[in-house]
């Protein structure tokens, strides 16, 4: 639950973007807000990711804690590779 919430956070958020830009005056506070929810993002991933390891050991379902960890581990790494991707910009 945590992983697909998480998603959907970062679902309209990417979605309210190109709204909140086409706006005047609005870049810092979509920056900050962009900002915001990618840190909360990322340890909510990390959070779900090791929920459902934990779950995996306990649970005879393990068809929806595998989708948790792949969606968990999915956003996660893709929240790194983003952070990385902005960094590498920024410098060069």
């Amino acid at each position: 639950m945590i992983a697909v919430a998480t998603l959907a956070v970062n679902l309209l958020s990417s979605l309210a973007r190109p709204f909140v830009y086409g706006g005047g005056g609005a870049f810092e506070f979509m920056l900050a807000l962009d900002n915001g929810i990618g840190i909360l993002s990322f340890f909510a991933y990390v959070v779900a990711l090791v929920l459902g390891l934990i779950a995996v050991r306990r649970s005879p379902s393990r068809l929806l804690t595998g989708i948790a960890i792949g969606v968990a581990g999915a956003g996660a790494v893709g929240l790194v590779f983003t952070g990385l991707t902005i960094g590498l910009y920024q410098y060069f």
